[in-house]
């Protein structure tokens, strides 16, 4: 009888172990997360260009009001004054006048403007080699 109380004991472990075996693996299956699929917006990449009419470059900003001058015709647009700039060469690449400048910028003194100062122009520069 001893043999066969050791046979029917190993017979029930084996029995459980297989038991817990099976209820250990369906419950992690249940708690296990599912990935899942999210879409995600991807800002389009913008490359410059370089604009036939401008080579060069010239620092244009598209229209703003001017908040220093109401004289400033509205589709007029931003500029920032580089080094070698003059409103006379700015006149000329905008095919404008210098008092045109004048006026539409509201300005005291048309010789004294230095770089980096924002004026306004009727058009974007087009430099010429």
């Amino acid at each position: 009888m001893n043999g066969v109380r050791k046979l029917g004991i190993i017979a029930i472990m084996l029995a459980l172990v297989v038991a817990l075996a099976g209820c250990n693996l369906s419950r992690r299956a249940s708690n296990t997360p599912v990935p899942q699929a999210t879409a995600t917006f991807v800002a389009p990449l913008t490359l410059p260009t370089q604009d036939p009419a401008n080579p060069f470059g010239a620092t244009a900003i598209p229209a703003v009001a001017n908040p220093n001058c109401a004289q400033t015709p509205p589709n007029w647009v931003q500029y920032a004054i580089e080094p070698g700039d003059s409103l006379g060469l700015l006149a000329e690449q905008t095919s404008s006048t210098i008092a045109e400048l004048v006026a539409g910028n509201c300005m005291d003194n048309p010789d004294q403007i230095e770089v980096d100062q924002v004026i306004y122009l009727p058009t974007t520069p087009v430099v010429t080699p």
